[in-house]
C-alpha cells in the first residue's frame, strides 16, 4: 500500500505523532486521523473560536440555552454533549432566519399562490409537489449567495 492510514483519539495520536516526526523519511507514507469524537470537539473550537466575541454568547445566555458556568467549556470544545446542543440549537435558528428572510424577500406571493393550488383538489398533490420542488431548488441558490457574501459579510459570516 501505498499509503498507511491509522486513526486514533488524540491522546494516542500525540505519541504517535512524536514518533513518526523523529523519523519522517521513514514514516512519510503514515497518515493519523483523529477518531470522530475527537474530530468533532475540534470542530466545536474552531466554531468557538469564529463565533466569540460576536454576541453568539449572549444570545446563547440570554436564551437559556446554556448557562454561564458552561459557556466556556461550548466555546472551547471541551464540553461535547453541551456543545452538540447548543451549536445545534443555534444553527437552526440560522437557518430558520435565513429561510424567513428568503420567504419574505423572494417569495412575497407565496400565500397566495398556495391558495390557488389548493382550489383545485384534483391536481393539488401534484401541482403542491412541483411547486415545492421549485422554492427549495431557488431557497439553495439562495443559501449559495449567501455563502458567497453576495448578501455582505454579515450574512455570510
Amino acid at each position: 500500500m501505498p499509503f498507511v492510514n491509522i486513526t486514533l483519539d488524540v491522546g494516542a495520536a500525540m505519541n504517535a505523532f512524536k514518533f513518526v516526526w523523529s523519523s519522517p523519511k521513514r514514516f512519510e507514507n503514515v497518515v493519523i486521523h483523529l477518531g470522530d469524537f475527537h474530530f468533532i470537539k475540534e470542530n466545536f473550537q474552531i466554531i468557538g473560536m469564529l463565533v466569540s466575541s460576536s454576541g453568539f454568547e449572549d444570545v446563547v445566555f440570554q436564551s437559556n440555552v446554556c448557562s454561564s458556568g458552561s459557556l466556556n467549556g461550548v466555546i472551547n470544545g471541551s464540553l461535547y454533549n453541551e456543545a452538540w446542543n447548543v451549536h445545534g440549537i443555534c444553527s437552526e435558528a440560522m437557518e430558520r432566519t435565513m429561510l424567513k428572510r428568503y420567504l419574505v424577500e423572494f417569495q412575497p406571493d407565496l400565500p397566495l399562490a398556495l391558495e390557488s393550488i389548493a382550489a383545485d383538489p384534483e391536481t393539488y398533490d401534484d401541482c403542491l409537489l412541483v411547486f415545492c420542488s421549485d422554492i427549495i431548488r431557488e431557497y439553495e441558490k439562495f443559501r449559495v449567495k449567501v455563502s458567497c457574501g453576495e448578501f455582505g459579510k454579515t450574512a455570510q459570516f
